[in-house]
């Protein structure tokens, strides 16, 4: 079991090369992400948080399938990049924080069609899990 000192140091790791890890970071299989979306009976307009989303490899089909992404990145770096992966699609957003610190605005809980965590949920505070 890692220790939450070297667990907190790791997770901001990936931050240090954000163009290397865009470029070798595998993207989610395309039936990962039309299982996803069939399972939890999304559609085309929903709103989808995003935790950890690095520069994008699982928002950018999401929101190819129309899925309207707050993504929170606690990693500056990565989160310009994911700004850039997603430019062409104006209902995302990429916020530079940590999942922990981050507030959706009044009234989004409600609406939110889902929480997707895709090789993020262990970086996340053991206490917020």
């Amino acid at each position: 079991m890692i220790d939450e000192t070297k667990r907190r140091d790791l997770r901001v790791g990936f931050d240090e090369d954000a163009l290397a890890y865009d470029g070798t970071r595998p993207v989610c299989p395309a039936q990962l992400v039309d299982d996803l979306v069939s399972l939890a009976g999304l559609a085309a307009g929903d709103q989808i948080a995003e935790i950890g989303p690095g520069t994008g490899q699982a928002t950018v089909p999401l929101a190819e399938r129309g899925m309207l992404v707050t993504a929170v990145e606690i990693g500056a770096e990565l989160a310009l990049v994911a700004r850039r992966n997603l430019a062409r699609f104006p209902g995302c957003e990429i916020l530079a924080t940590s999942f922990e610190e981050w507030q959706p605005p009044d009234g989004d809980q409600g609406r939110l069609g889902a929480v997707v965590a895709c090789n993020s949920l262990h970086w996340i505070d053991p206490e917020v899990r």
